[in-house]
């Protein structure tokens, strides 16, 4: 649980507070995003640790190209 509240609160704050609610497990922390607008946006999330370059190639390793749009990289810190 804590895991999908910190992967919402990255989110809330990346997309200037829109409502975010986190489903699924820890280890797939799939989230429902409820923007301003009143739409509602399902989004895939892949966890990328600190942020560190290598921490994100892991994250996105097994994605197909292109990028899939409904896929996000959420990290603490992203560099």
């Amino acid at each position: 649980m804590q895991a999908e509240n910190l992967v919402a609160r990255i989110l809330s704050s990346a997309l200037d507070g829109a409502t975010v609610r986190a489903e699924g497990s820890p280890a797939d922390p799939d989230v429902l995003i409820q923007a301003r607008d009143g739409r509602q946006i399902a989004l895939e999330v892949r966890w990328a640790g600190e942020g560190w370059p290598e921490d994100v190639r892991r994250a996105a390793r097994d994605l197909p190209h292109p990028w899939p749009e409904k896929v996000v990289v959420v990290a603490h810190h992203l560099s």
